[in-house]
């Protein structure tokens, strides 16, 4: 029996991982191209993002973190279909 339970590509499951302190550090340094180490605290922040005006779209990021060095980043995950040739 596979422990397999979803994708992490997949929204839901993105930001759950992402709920781990230890696994959005070793995210960000990948990302970032940066040591570990050099990544001391994140914090999750909201991800409902304000409306200026009634009438716009609500906006919900995947995840948003704050760094130590007060940085937020913006995480939305965008899947496209690759074509066979």
């Amino acid at each position: 029996m596979s422990d397999f339970l979803m994708k992490p590509k997949v929204d839901f499951a993105f930001k759950e991982t992402t709920t781990d302190e230890m696994t959005r550090i070793g995210f960000l340094s990948a990302i970032l191209k940066l040591a570990p180490n050099e990544i001391k605290e994140t914090r999750l922040l909201n991800t409902n993002l304000r409306k200026l005006h009634e009438n716009e779209k609500q906006g919900i990021l995947d995840v948003r973190i704050l760094m130590n060095n007060l940085t937020e980043i913006d995480i939305e995950i965008q899947l496209a279909e690759l074509r066979q040739q």
